[in-house]
């Protein structure tokens, strides 16, 4: 038999199971350790089962994230690599930049064919106009790559390229 100060009594223990219930139910969020780190892409392992690492300072760092099959067409490459700390002391790439390939600062941007020659853009702006183009690169249009060449007026003569992410 219930009685009108059980009813409250089961009312109050109810109220009370369903705060501790909600309280456990709170999302906490953990800082994240974000992470620098310069150095040359190791790509290693079978095809399609590689490993992708950044060699700092004979230290193998492994590389994750969705950037990793750019960073994979960078092999040899030195680059800055930002991210987040993952498990295992991997990085998480978040946003990278190509320091030097073969021993050359690259030009790095989306190929862009305009009526009077090709560009690199980046962030919709010009970042260089390109001459000599060799036919193969001309059919890369709207795909992200890197050239290394001479400098001379604001333009570079391609001499050497790459495909870093199709189009």
């Amino acid at each position: 038999m219930t009685t009108p100060g059980s009813r409250a009594l089961s009312r109050a223990a109810l109220a009370l199971a369903f705060a501790a219930c909600s309280r456990s139910m709170e999302v906490r969020s953990t800082p994240v350790a974000t992470v620098r780190h310069t150095g040359t892409v190791v790509v290693s392992g079978a095809d399609g089962m590689g490993l992708t690492s950044l060699s700092v300072n004979g230290r193998a760092i492994t590389l994750t994230g969705d950037l990793v099959p750019e960073l994979q067409t960078l092999a040899g490459a030195r680059v800055r690599v930002d991210g987040v700390a993952a498990t295992g002391g991997a990085v998480e790439v978040r946003s990278y930049d190509v320091l030097e390939i073969n021993g050359e600062t690259p030009w790095v941007g989306t190929l862009v064919s305009l009526p009077d020659g090709f560009v690199l853009e980046s962030t919709g702006r010009i970042v260089v106009r390109l001459d000599a183009v060799p036919t193969a690169l001309g059919r890369e249009t709207g795909a992200r790559v890197w050239v290394t060449g001479t400098s001379s007026d604001g333009r570079v003569r391609v001499q050497s390229w790459g495909v870093i992410r199709s189009r």
